[in-house]
């Protein structure tokens, strides 16, 4: 069994390089998913705010013809 040779001095800053900028693309992907995220929530909430106004206007739209009017009028 002979042991593998030691990586030579371009080698090693071959992988420096490849990992540094593997890291770097993690970055940025987490800053794209997290404002991702933030672009999500604020559609969520506009949406949640939406139906809940449809709600309100469905509401009144129930109560005022369904409201009981005098006679006469």
């Amino acid at each position: 069994m002979t042991a593998e040779p030691a990586p030579t001095f371009n080698e090693l800053c071959e992988r420096v390089r490849q990992t540094r900028h593997a890291h770097g693309a993690a970055i940025r992907a987490r800053g794209a998913a997290e404002d991702k995220v933030k672009e999500l929530e604020a559609a969520e909430k506009a949406a949640a705010e939406a139906e809940s106004d449809a709600m309100y206007a469905l509401e009144d739209f129930i109560d005022r013809e369904t409201a009981v009017t005098p006679q006469g009028e």
